[in-house]
């Protein structure tokens, strides 16, 4: 009877370790069709967690800075630690701002699984180059080339809407 007990409770357990998987792939493949359909709908923001100067280390910040693409347009509202070449008096507004993008590309990489995205902008400082790496699970990595600063990259992640509104409660 023992022997039967427990047989019955290690079966439980197997059965509920597989459903948990399951629903772990599940999940995994729900958001990366979220990332996919954001990414296609060009209706994105990418939460900055890592800010990748040129020179010096590489320096956590708190989610609220922000890559945000919609249609057409970016608002960007990054960090900037780097060597300025050319800036306004007063420091100028950096990599705060918002305009048009141009030469505006998506490119998708079956093999590594991620997808590539290449812009550019102009504000009145500066002409900025955007290369975006964007993986399924929505982790990105964004590259800025800058004609009067010197380059710097972000680490971050994907908003989904599922986590805009954990956020607000």
């Amino acid at each position: 009877m023992k022997k039967f007990l427990s047989m019955a409770v290690l079966i439980l357990l197997a059965g509920s370790l597989c459903a948990q998987a399951q629903t772990k792939a599940e999940r995994k493949a729900k958001e990366a069709e979220i990332v996919k359909t954001r990414l296609e709908n060009r209706d994105y923001t990418i939460e900055i967690s890592t800010v990748l100067p040129m020179s010096g280390r590489s320096i956590q910040v708190s989610p609220d800075f922000t890559l945000t693409v919609k249609g057409d347009s970016i608002r960007s509202v990054l960090p900037y630690f780097g060597r300025a070449y050319t800036i306004p008096y007063g420091g100028g507004n950096g990599l705060r701002f918002e305009a048009i993008t141009k030469d505006y590309k998506q490119e998708y990489n079956k093999k590594k699984k991620e997808t590539e995205i290449t812009f550019s902008t102009r504000t009145s400082e500066d002409n900025f180059q955007f290369r975006l790496s964007i993986f399924e699970n929505g982790s990105s990595h964004i590259s800025v080339q800058c004609n009067n600063r010197e380059g710097i990259s972000y680490n971050g992640k994907i908003v989904t809407s599922e986590r805009k509104t954990k956020k607000k409660q």
